[in-house]
């Protein structure tokens, strides 16, 4: 449907500029078209994330040549880099109070996002020697259906990364009776999750084991921005 969408706009109504698409993934195939000799149109993505996309069309801009994907948000290497440091705390005090090492499971949509989150993850993870805390394995899916809940089993932490809010949920809802820790990532920000935890049963409890991380958007380079 995005390709429909960003050739219709691109080719047919040949539109010069295109605010979109929201996710990583669409953002690359949408890039595909944008990027071509015959439209050369510009992308503003207000919510792709993903790593990958920050050198999508060069690493060097000019005001000559300032590239045709553009974003309204940072990339995930920022927030990794705390979700690493919060795990490694919270994953630290469970090691003391079990008297073992804590179990991550990092568990990641098969996609430019979740791909690209994960990879930033375990780096920033192995810059803060975690393996000396935890034993880290990983977790890919392509539909949450097929995700097995067995491979879960044993784990003090579970990081769960999707930009598809219903996988977040639905994923939720399959380790509602776990004791692990839980981490989300800004893909889990929607007011759907706020939704399905009204739903839960009284026995379905997350309370004090709930994590999450998303960009912020008060910084100097921000204001900056917004007021330029």
């Amino acid at each position: 449907a995005v390709q429909e969408a960003t050739r219709f706009l691109i080719e047919e109504l040949r539109a010069p500029v295109v605010i979109g698409p929201a996710g990583s993934s669409d953002a690359l195939f949408a890039f595909e078209i944008a990027k071509k000799d015959e439209n050369t149109a510009v992308l503003i993505s207000p919510s792709a994330t993903s790593p990958s996309l920050t050198d999508i069309d060069g690493i060097t801009k000019t005001d000559e040549s300032p590239g045709l994907f553009w974003r309204t948000i940072g990339s995930d290497v920022y927030q990794t880099e705390v979700m690493s440091q919060l795990i490694l705390d919270t994953q630290a005090s469970i090691a003391i109070d079990v008297e073992t090492q804590s179990r991550l499971t990092i568990v990641y949509q098969d996609s430019a996002y979740g791909r690209s989150f994960q990879e930033e993850l375990k780096q920033h993870l192995s810059e803060l020697d975690a393996d000396a805390v935890l034993d880290v394995s990983y977790v890919p899916f392509d539909q949450i259906e097929d995700l097995s809940t067995s491979s879960l089993i044993g784990s003090t932490g579970i990081v769960f990364i999707s930009s598809d809010i219903s996988d977040v949920t639905t994923f939720l809802d399959d380790v509602a009776l776990s004791d692990a820790l839980i981490y989300l990532a800004d893909g889990a920000a929607d007011e759907q999750l706020l939704t399905f935890f009204e739903s839960l049963d009284s026995g379905q409890d997350f309370s004090g084991r709930l994590y999450g991380t998303r960009p912020g958007i008060s910084s100097t380079e921000f204001d900056s921005f917004a007021s330029a």
